[in-house]
């Protein structure tokens, strides 16, 4: 059984759109609660701590990668750390 960061890390890659410009938190959020079960909360939850931890440059990665493979080990352990945390809370 997945965990649900993979779920939701699945379910962000599957949103992500193509672009230039830099990711918002509304539009991190957006995407979160159209593709997840997560409550309000929760979507704030997550968004907050990630815009909290990572630098614009790697939330831009954690939305646009198609793959997880695309990103840092260290920078996708981070964000299931997040969703966990958020989601025990």
């Amino acid at each position: 059984m997945r965990s649900i960061a993979a779920v939701v890390f699945a379910l962000l890659l599957a949103s992500a759109a193509c672009g230039s410009s830099d990711v918002t938190k509304e539009t991190f959020s957006d995407a979160l609660a159209e593709r997840t079960d997560l409550t309000k909360a929760q979507v704030t939850c997550v968004v907050d701590e990630t815009f909290d931890t990572f630098d614009q440059d790697a939330i831009n990665d954690l939305y646009t990668s198609s793959d997880r493979k695309e990103l840092a080990d260290k920078d996708e352990q981070q964000f299931e750390k997040i969703v966990k945390g958020c989601v025990k809370s």
